[in-house]
């Protein structure tokens, strides 16, 4: 007799590796397995997100709300879950108040923080996107990519000596990140490019 496979396993697997269909019909058969289970109902929501299906999105995650009896872990993944389907819709404020209910639920680490800055970020309302990067910059989690957005975000503004120090403030942290090491070398050249014609000029 054959191990039953795992199929969430099998979901999360290619899930993690871009196979968004292979990891659609894995998770499926792990739902017809365990109907009650919402981490393989939330995890199906996260891969039908992913192909853009987000009426889907909405219609499973309406199905397993959290309850006072879910752990904070599924109840941050469910918000998030819901967030970054209404911030890819573009509907940001709605994505927003999803947001702050995963910074209360984690309000030491940075992944709220994050992942509202990007939000805002993405509404075009710089000053509170740099706002949440700045808390983010001192909580548990991924600092480096609170101080990288930052970094963004001034380069976007051409603040360029700005967008500098929070890249290096970054690599301080993760100096192998090869999307900061980018940013920077970027920014360094677009320096010497203004030094350059400030001197002409």
């Amino acid at each position: 007799m054959h191990p039953q496979k795992d199929w969430f396993k099998e979901a999360s697997k290619y899930h993690d590796e871009s196979e968004y269909s292979q990891a659609l019909v894995a998770i499926t058969q792990y739902v017809k397995q365990y109907p009650e289970n919402k981490r393989g109902k939330l995890l199906m929501a996260v891969i039908y997100g992913d192909l853009s299906n987000y009426t889907k999105v909405l219609e499973i995650l309406e199905e397993i709300k959290p309850t006072v009896d879910d752990p904070p872990k599924y109840c941050s993944l469910y918000y998030t879950e819901m967030a970054d389907t209404y911030k890819k819709t573009g509907n940001y404020e709605e994505a927003i108040k999803w947001y702050d209910k995963v910074i209360e639920i984690l309000p030491k680490e940075t992944r709220g923080y994050i992942y509202k800055g990007a939000c805002l970020a993405s509404a075009g309302k710089y000053a509170l996107a740099k706002i949440e990067h700045l808390k983010g910059t001192t909580m548990e989690g991924d600092p480096e990519e609170a101080f990288y957005n930052l970094a963004l975000i001034s380069r976007a503004e051409m603040e360029f000596d700005k967008a500098r120090v929070y890249c290096e403030q970054s690599l301080q942290i993760d100096p192998l990140d090869k999307s900061v090491i980018h940013c920077y070398e970027d920014i360094l050249k677009a320096m010497e490019m203004e030094k350059f014609h400030q001197e002409r000029e």
